[in-house]
């Protein structure tokens, strides 16, 4: 099975798991991607490519990442993680189909310049999922206000349920 089936990802060891939520990891995380962003920035102003998309990643990612942990969800597997978010919070619409767009455009335009050193990339695209960094993490903080124990449980019933 491939990395888009959240059965397959389930079956890995370092896949989805339903763990205990955990508001300290969740802050954490966040603040993770607030260390990020002003790495960010730092590459803006030095105008350093691969740094701008690596940094404006993992912003994100972070952010996804505390909103995991406030819901008990664990995942090393960064195509699981997103994967997850379309399924289990993208498609209970508890977030827009926008910000998984986002996440998996900035995660393959990643992959893409680290292991394709020698392609040529577009810039436009690159500034523009850059630029949508701190609005996906403000995103995600205002999950991790909203989203309450009922929420909370939908999601991870769906998840068990897989």
């Amino acid at each position: 099975m491939k990395s888009d089936s959240l059965e397959w990802c389930k079956k890995q060891i370092r896949g989805l798991k339903v763990v205990k939520p955990n508001e300290n990891i969740a802050q954490a995380y966040i603040k993770k991607a607030e260390s990020a962003l002003n790495m960010l920035n730092s590459a803006f102003d030095k105008n350093e490519v691969d740094w701008i998309v690596t940094t404006s990643y993992y912003a994100k990612y972070f952010a996804l990442y505390s909103v995991f942990a406030k819901c008990g969800i664990k995942c090393e597997i960064h195509d699981c993680t997103i994967n997850a978010m379309k399924m289990l919070f993208v498609d209970q619409n508890l977030m827009s189909v926008e910000l998984y767009k986002d996440i998996d455009q900035s995660k393959d335009l990643r992959m893409e310049l680290q292991y394709y050193a020698y392609k040529e990339f577009d810039r436009d695209n690159v500034m523009k999922l850059a630029h949508s960094a701190p609005d996906f993490v403000l995103k995600m903080q205002e999950c991790l206000q909203s989203f309450g124990a009922s929420e909370i449980e939908v999601i991870r019933k769906k998840l068990e349920a897989l």
